[in-house]
């Protein structure tokens, strides 16, 4: 009986060795056949190094547009002048935005670019133009400009509109008919 349990347990044995040698050649060859598999279709398999991931490649959230870099700066105050340079100017900030409060420059003045801006106005002057010979030192205005989230902002500050709410521009609307009062 001794024999047969001998056999036995050298059949275990041997049967365990093979199975074991089995499992390593296919998980060998499922890693083979996957790496190979990758090259050829890139779905789900994470980012290969040639391709830009998303953001990299000038489109946003689901290749929409544009990624946006930057948060928009409401800033609120009074005009005080032209700045030192052509194409700026200077404004003594009395409010804004999350963004303006956040920077700390709430009762400073802030030297603006506004070369590139669009200007709203109206055309106070009477030249037939609404640029920014119509705003007045001390009119209240608002510029709005893109920048980074990132702290110190360096002046001049990039503007892309300036607002003035004192002299706001004259809508093109249908003038409402006038009524004639019987009399």
């Amino acid at each position: 009986m001794n024999d047969t349990r001998k056999e036995g347990i050298q059949m275990k044995k041997r049967l365990g060795k093979t199975v074991v040698v089995a499992v390593a050649a296919l998980s060998i060859a499922s890693v083979g056949t996957a790496s190979a598999k990758q090259g050829a279709d890139d779905v789900g398999k994470g980012p290969k190094v040639d391709r830009p991931s998303k953001g990299q490649n000038g489109k946003g959230q689901n290749g929409k547009g544009p990624v946006k870099k930057g948060q928009q700066y409401n800033f609120r105050g009074t005009y005080v002048g032209e700045g030192l340079e052509a194409g700026q100017i200077s404004v003594a900030v009395t409010n804004g935005n999350r963004w303006v409060k956040r920077s700390g420059l709430i009762g400073q003045t802030v030297v603006f670019d506004i070369s590139t801006a669009m200007i709203k106005v109206a055309d106070v002057n009477t030249d037939g133009s609404s640029d920014l010979s119509d705003v007045a030192v001390g009119d209240a205005v608002l510029v709005t400009a893109r920048l980074p989230r990132l702290l110190p902002l360096t002046p001049p500050l990039k503007a892309w509109k300036l607002v003035d709410k004192t002299n706001p521009p004259i809508e093109d609307s249908p003038e409402a008919p006038e009524t004639e009062i019987p009399g």
